[in-house]
């Protein structure tokens, strides 16, 4: 699907925006922060979750060498276990709290991204080093 979506996220965001639910100049990660603040029923979990990315959920927080070895699928495919991450926290190194912040590599400039900066994307250039 890729590129495809982007069109109705486009349209969504506009009529959203012309609601007045969002505005475009709305910084993102504090409702991505409040989406990820909701846990999901333990039973409901992802199959993969505990023994794939439950232990590498530490990452998140203090990235390791370990960290640094999961591939770009792999932690695509852990995404999908963030809301269900607290119930492995016997696992060891499960993060309390994640954030936005977090799945960013703990790069704060994460944090400055707006509405308007994804959907024209050019968010690039608030996360460019300097």
């Amino acid at each position: 699907m890729g590129s495809t979506t982007k069109f109705f996220t486009a349209v969504s965001a506009l009529q959203l925006a012309q609601k007045g639910t969002i505005d475009l100049d709305e910084k993102v990660a504090p409702h991505i922060d409040a989406y990820l603040a909701n846990p999901l029923p333990c039973d409901k979990a992802p199959a993969n979750c505990e023994k794939q990315c439950a232990p590498h959920a530490h990452c998140y927080v203090k990235s390791t060498v370990l960290c640094k070895l999961r591939t770009k699928a792999e932690e695509a495919a852990c995404s999908y276990c963030f809301r269900y991450l607290h119930c492995f926290a016997s696992a060891g190194g499960v993060p309390a709290k994640l954030t936005l912040e977090n799945i960013w590599e703990n790069n704060a400039t994460i944090n400055q991204v707006t509405f308007r900066m994804l959907l024209t994307m050019n968010s690039g250039a608030v996360l460019a080093p300097l």
